[in-house]
């Protein structure tokens, strides 16, 4: 259930702050555009940060010495790096596409290129920790 909660305030929050963008570029408020953009750089650094963090305790994970600790940390990494569904992951490129343009759009071109090579960067490393968690799924059988 905390799961579920957690999931569900994200997805909002995330849909909320792309109608904010989409609708101040629309009708071309700045004000509001600035309040998104920095909304924004909030999600490139936490995003970065997050999607190292991963990357970097799916490696840790080898170098554990308690078997119970070694676990939890593999069930954590599954549970943040498991395939979504195609279309899940059709919506999240729609979206990341649609965050660019308006970002573009609006002006905050920098924040644009910025957003696309951060989440690129996540998404890589994401797959770098899903890789080691099934090496370790692998070498366990």
């Amino acid at each position: 259930m905390k799961s579920f909660l957690t999931k569900a305030v994200t997805n909002i929050g995330s849909y909320a702050l792309l109608s904010l963008l989409a609708y101040s570029a629309i009708f071309d408020n700045q004000q509001l555009i600035g309040i998104s953009v920095a909304a924004y750089w909030v999600v490139i650094f936490l995003g970065l940060f997050m999607g190292a963090l991963i990357m970097v305790l799916s490696v840790a994970k080898d170098h554990t010495r308690d078997e119970a600790a070694k676990q939890k940390l593999i069930e954590l990494i599954r549970e943040a790096t498991k395939r979504r569904s195609k279309v899940m992951r059709g919506v999240q490129w729609v979206c990341l596409v649609s965050i660019t343009m308006l970002l573009a759009y609006s002006g905050w071109v920098f924040t644009a290129v910025i957003y696309v090579l951060v989440g690129l960067i996540v998404k890589f490393f994401l797959s770098i920790a899903r890789d080691n968690v099934a090496e370790q799924k692998e070498g366990a059988i």
